[in-house]
């Protein structure tokens, strides 16, 4: 089920607490930090791996970026595609990237929207990043093409991981034959043809996978992440039938269909029942707020051989993970280390205000990282347990979480209020899974959260897991 509970909460005041000793063998013993005042940035511990399995790694980026400190840059909408790349000898796009394409508009007259790096979109209390702007004309057509590509060594596995929020209000075509399709990105190998926004077999990309969000079931509100692969050499190659697919989503011989589910219901991830969410549900992507995706590739070890994996990850909780893919077939001559290239962003079909009717509306994108490790949302903390034995004080302890990865881990943080309502505060600790509140009130019940928190050296804000819901417990 998908875990989900108020992920952006707001809190009255962040403070310290006792840490009851040799609580944790596993963990190095932290200190308490010293006392800081609200909304005082946090210095984050020294990440670690945690905990399935609980390897050491090194926590750099292959590549990062989190737009904060370059330039504004802006390529809005004309009436011809645009594209600018390092094959091609132009500059125009930021530093550090491969390029961008942009395709024509369709609505009349021009608003000036397209792609965009600014203040506008971002995540934290300050800094820039990347929003894009997609159109309709009230037709069932793919528009608003639109990438900004990355190269970087060629990897036998790679982690690609960014934050995407939609418009507040963000509206979607659903229906029982056509509903919404909206590619999010695609993670390939690049020939280095000149060629580097074409796809297809006319195109530079071979392999290429493609991960793109949907709707369908009949009508009946089910948001599906679909995910594409189009092998190397013949692009349309097709998987092992069906391509196998740990969750309940569907798969058929090119790719992998997950079905999201209503926060915090009954039924297993990947679940096509028609009682799945809506793209704006809470904790849906279409919510108004930030939200991670992280997908993960892994090459098949030989051509031909069915052994490659993609893992993707929504929140820090894994909605998909397939095995058994063939990347490289039996006639692919390409070596294990192929994945060199990102786009990020991709076209859409949605006629979301209605037959012939013209609209705009926006997503954004911060944070982007490219590794060799996981880097996203630490998974929540689970089996939490609250007791309260002396007088004002509510002691805590809880297991690590799992989401299938070995993510990095900086801390913890407890999110705590009285039950009949008021003020929530906060608590930042170290990585100790057990922790002492005090201060609070003989005879009054409290409610306790508790997240996990990283910040590796390449990230400007935290990625916090997924807030639970509360456990209870009243103060002796």
């Amino acid at each position: 089920m998908f875990l989900l509970f108020a992920a952006g909460l707001n809190f009255a005041c962040e403070r310290d607490v006792k840490l009851p000793g040799a609580i944790d063998q596993t963990l190095p013993t932290t200190t308490s930090p010293a006392p800081q005042n609200p909304g005082t940035p946090e210095t984050p511990s020294n990440p670690e791996t945690q905990p399935n399995p609980t390897v050491a790694i090194d926590a750099t980026a292959i590549f990062s970026d989190d737009f904060d400190s370059k330039p504004d840059w802006s390529v809005p909408y004309t009436t011809y595609d645009q594209s600018c790349n390092k094959e091609a000898g132009c500059t125009n796009y930021p530093e550090g990237y491969y390029g961008y394409y942009i395709s024509r508009s369709v609505i009349s007259p021009l608003t000036g929207n397209g792609l965009h790096l600014d203040s506008t979109n971002h995540r934290g209390s300050s800094g820039k990043g990347l929003t894009f702007w997609d159109q309709t004309r009230g037709v069932v057509e793919w528009t608003s093409g639109m990438q900004i590509g990355v190269d970087f060594p060629a990897q036998e596995a790679v982690y690609v991981r960014y934050w995407i929020k939609m418009q507040p209000g963000y509206r979607y075509d659903k229906g029982t034959s056509t509903s919404m399709m909206r590619k999010l990105n695609h993670i390939s190998h690049y020939l280095y043809n000149g060629k580097p926004f074409t796809f297809f077999t006319a195109g530079g990309f071979f392999p290429t996978t493609v991960n793109q969000l949907g709707f369908a079931n009949a009508n009946l509100a089910n948001l599906y992440n679909t995910f594409f692969i189009r092998p190397d050499p013949s692009y349309n190659g097709v998987q092992a039938n069906p391509m196998p697919n740990v969750f309940q989503g569907t798969a058929n011989s090119t790719g992998i269909r997950n079905h999201f589910d209503l926060p915090n219901d009954d039924l297993p991830i990947g679940n096509y029942s028609g009682t799945g969410t809506e793209y704006n549900s809470p904790g849906m992507l279409a919510d108004g707020g930030w939200h991670s995706l992280e997908f993960y590739l892994r090459n098949n070890s030989a051509p031909g051989v069915p052994n490659g994996e993609y893992k993707f990850w929504m929140d820090g909780v894994l909605q998909i993970y397939g095995a058994g893919l063939i990347y490289r077939e039996a006639a692919s001559n390409l070596p294990k280390a192929i994945w060199n290239f990102v786009h990020v962003g991709g076209n859409i079909y949605n006629p979301f205000r209605g037959s012939g009717i013209s609209g705009e509306q926006f997503y954004a994108v911060d944070d982007l990282v490219i590794s060799t490790h996981y880097s996203g949302p630490p998974a929540t903390p689970v089996n939490v347990v609250a007791s309260s034995v002396t007088p004002g004080v509510v002691h805590l302890e809880w297991e690590a979480g799992t989401n299938g990865a070995s993510y990095l881990l900086s801390g913890y943080r407890i999110y705590y209020r009285a039950a009949q309502g008021g003020a929530k505060n906060s608590v930042r600790l170290g990585k100790n899974r057990a922790a002492d509140i005090s201060g609070l009130v003989s005879g009054q019940e409290y409610q306790f959260q508790v997240t996990a928190v990283n910040r590796a050296s390449y990230d400007s804000n935290e990625n916090e897991s997924i807030t639970p819901l509360p456990v209870s417990v009243i103060v002796k």
